[in-house]
């Protein structure tokens, strides 16, 4: 007499790791699920999605998860399928396969929009990013960063302006967001 296949729920890949990404990201990765002796398998996240970066659809072989992560951190998930033992003299029992899922996530680099230099003040300006709490500015000079004080700020809801003393001609700056 065989021996029958035990029931099974398998994804390849078994885990997903979407990387370093930023706030504002959003990605989706397609999973193929196996099944051996199983029927009728659910989906789902359980407690482990606590900040509901992941989301997942399925179809019948595969399953899609999405990240869509709205502040920085790094978030583990694990999708968990549970599914019904179809062997003989074995109703009512059920079968789970698990995913791990993980990304880590930064915040956006500010992208200057505009600078002008008016009476030894330069004026920089860039748009928001988002969850940022504060913002720095270095003034670069052959290659080595200075972080710049006593800075004043404006923030119009779409773009941060600051001004920083100068007398030199021109000046290089860089502005690295602080969350």
């Amino acid at each position: 007499e065989e021996t029958p296949i035990e029931p099974a729920i398998e994804f390849s890949p078994a885990s997903i790791d979407f990387g370093q990404q930023v706030t504002g990201y959003t990605g989706s990765q397609k999973i193929t699920v196996s099944q051996q002796n199983v029927s009728g398998i659910t989906y789902g996240f359980g407690d482990t999605n606590t900040d509901n970066v992941f989301s997942f659809t399925s179809a019948t072989g595969t399953v899609t998860i999405t990240a869509n992560p709205t502040a920085p951190g790094t978030y583990n998930a694990t999708l968990t399928a549970t599914g019904n033992d179809t062997r003989a003299g074995h109703e009512g029992e059920t079968t789970i396969g698990t995913l791990s899922v993980s990304i880590s996530v930064g915040l956006q680099s500010p992208v200057l929009v505009g600078g002008s230099n008016l009476k030894n003040t330069y004026y920089l300006k860039w748009s928001i990013v988002p969850c940022a709490t504060s913002y720095e500015i270095y003034e670069v000079n052959n290659g080595v960063q200075t972080l710049v004080t006593g800075i004043d700020v404006a923030n119009d809801g779409t773009y941060i302006t600051r001004s920083v003393a100068s007398t030199a001609a021109e000046k290089n700056y860089i502005v690295k967001a602080i969350g």
